[in-house]
């Protein structure tokens, strides 16, 4: 679930940016919960939700997109290629911004 959720997050950014809105500001105990069909929506978690994603959750990179593809999800981490430039930073090659 943690992975989901953190994911989620660059997921809903790069979405609320292709349809022209500001990114969402993701504050401490919260997260994003991803339907398999495609809905998010934005969550805030008790302590009971917050010891649950510290017990069984995965910490992810501070980079990574989310992508859906034939109705999955994908999920890349930023990472140092072979020339040692990172790869998101080469991302206007492959990605762009908006709709």
């Amino acid at each position: 679930m943690a992975l989901l959720a953190c994911a989620a997050v660059l997921s809903l950014t790069a979405s609320a940016a292709a349809q022209g809105l500001e990114p969402w500001d993701i504050k401490d105990r919260m997260g994003i919960v991803i339907t398999p069909d495609g809905k998010a929506k934005l969550v805030q978690m008790n302590d009971a939700g917050h010891a649950m994603m510290m017990k069984n959750g995965k910490a992810m990179g501070s980079r990574m997109i989310i992508y859906r593809s034939g109705g999955k999800f994908y999920l890349i981490e930023d990472r140092k290629m072979k020339d040692g430039t990172m790869m998101f930073d080469r991302g206007g090659d492959w990605m762009r911004s908006g709709g």
